[in-house]
């Protein structure tokens, strides 16, 4: 589904304890040692659904360009229309005058 640098595997790898724990969190219902796998996916889902604290956890740790990557992937389901919003304004995705991109939504046929 994506790409990662090295440097982004190697910041991963080294939070692979803290992965794990926002998986348990956020994605309960998966294995959260296959989840280390798609590491994307386990911030996007602490994005969307995290506390303040969590947020600023994230951000020590991972940084806001890999935080803005997490968004960029535009994968439909993982962030709600509001966490779109904040992310986007948060990450200075959009000028504060702008209008943010509509959220990328699952259809179902």
């Amino acid at each position: 589904m994506y790409t990662m640098s090295m440097a982004q595997e190697s910041v991963f790898t080294e939070n692979r304890d803290y992965l794990i724990e926002l998986s348990r969190k956020y994605l309960w219902w998966e294995d959260p040692e296959a989840m280390t796998r798609q590491p994307y996916r386990i911030l996007a889902a602490a994005m969307n659904l995290g506390s303040l604290e969590d947020y600023q956890k994230m951000y020590r740790t991972f940084g806001s360009p890999l935080m803005i990557e997490v968004i960029q992937q535009k994968v439909p389901g993982w962030f709600s229309a509001k966490s779109w919003s904040f992310w986007h304004r948060v990450l200075d995705l959009v000028d504060v005058v702008d209008v943010v991109p509509q959220a990328p939504q699952r259809i179902i046929q």
